[in-house]
């Protein structure tokens, strides 16, 4: 009852706090003596009629899709993915990185609840478990165990209006567009924000098909892939694609987009190419890039130490810039007169710490352990906005 209570609290003050935004909220909640709108997620997803907004509350057992999947193609290979349909629809977490065990990083204490929101896939008979992601779905502060594969078959052909903000993506994020030849793809309206990602965000389809890029935002994120960070290759046609304010450990391969305002840790520039970017304002610890015109480079730095950016380097998480002396301090393209940092924590809307979700959140609760009958139950929580 005490559990109940205390969650009650704080979808409390979600809702008041985003108003009439996210009016129509549901719980899922897994844990155990919890009573939510939904224990599992495939039962959220057949009940999405009745919600606007999922709150996937954090639990130490993951939100796994079993029933709800739908069949792919990739390179020949036919596999089930778990199917995360919830068109128009937003579904917010907790954050993720919450203690001090997970990467030798000190979490800000924002939440009280450590464990994160955590989606993943147990499809039955499937060796290699993936999510995909539909049309019209916003997430929030979500942590993603699989990698999540877009594939634009599942609709048409058509992949849109998909939005990440402040997740964490565990395997990084595929797009594919393995449609018949001749046929052109349509990869529309996708957002990815303020996110951690470990790992790739690459496109692969295969060489009989096309697609085309739209309005396509990857902004203020870091990005640790291994070998690639950023690999989208030979799109047919781009517009609008914004590459911004980004921390990219590795190499980038994507042609026609604003890249501006990040810092590339990659040391081999073999690993660029930036075709036809319009190239701005970069920090980059190669001494050079790959492939692009230079017409459209301008104020990008070279051979910076990657320990002249961070203090310490190992602290890249934090966003931690070397006071008064990091290159990236005020390097990024100004906004208007206000000057920008180069990196994640650059810009107007900077990444946030363990992706803690732009609403107020419990970040300190305490609770008598024994509350004996007939007694008052004192309770004290302390809450803060993170907008």
């Amino acid at each position: 009852m005490k559990t109940t209570f205390l969650n009650i609290i704080m979808i409390a003050i979600l809702v008041l706090s985003t108003n009439t935004t996210y009016a129509t909220l549901k719980r899922l909640n897994n844990n155990f003596g919890i009573v939510a709108d939904y224990t599992s997620i495939d039962a959220a997803l057949n009940g999405q009629a009745t919600w606007d907004t999922l709150y996937v509350e954090p639990s130490l057992t993951s939100y796994n899709l079993i029933g709800n999947t739908i069949s792919m193609n990739f390179q020949g290979s036919s596999f089930i993915a778990g199917y995360l349909n919830a068109a128009n629809k937003v579904m917010i977490g907790n954050g993720y990185f919450l203690d001090n065990g997970t990467i030798n990083y000190t979490p800000p204490s924002l939440q009280s609840n450590k464990y994160n929101s955590r989606i993943g896939a147990a499809i039955p008979g499937q060796i290699t478990p993936y999510v995909t992601v539909g049309n019209n779905v916003t997430c929030i502060g979500l942590t993603f165990e699989t990698l999540v594969h877009q594939q634009t078959t599942q609709i048409g052909h058509l992949m849109q209006n998909i939005n990440f903000v402040s997740c964490l993506l565990t395997q990084g994020m595929r797009f594919a567009a393995p449609a018949p030849s001749g046929t052109i793809s349509q990869i529309n309206n996708i957002k990815i924000r303020k996110c951690y990602i470990d790992g790739i965000i690459f496109y692969n389809g295969g060489f009989l098909s096309g697609y085309n890029f739209n309005n396509f935002t990857l902004e203020n994120n870091i990005i640790l892939g291994t070998t690639y960070s950023i690999y989208m290759l030979s799109p047919s046609a781009v517009s609008n694609t914004l590459i911004r304010n980004n921390v990219i450990s590795k190499g980038y391969t994507f042609k026609e987009a604003y890249c501006a305002n990040n810092i590339f840790l990659e040391p081999n520039y073999i690993n660029f190419d930036f075709t036809d970017n319009n190239l701005k304002n970069n920090i980059f610890v190669s001494s050079s890039y790959g492939l692009t015109n230079p017409a459209n480079s301008v104020n990008n730095q070279f051979n910076v130490s990657d320990t002249s950016l961070f203090n310490p380097f190992a602290q890249v998480l934090t966003g931690n810039l070397k006071p008064g002396v990091s290159p990236a301090l005020g390097a990024g393209v100004p906004n208007g007169a206000t000057p920008v940092d180069c990196g994640a924590f650059g810009g107007p809307d900077p990444y946030k710490l363990s992706g803690i979700p732009p609403f107020p959140t419990i970040y300190e609760l305490s609770v008598p352990a024994v509350i004996p009958a007939g007694t008052q139950m004192n309770i004290s929580l302390s809450t803060r906005s993170n907008n």
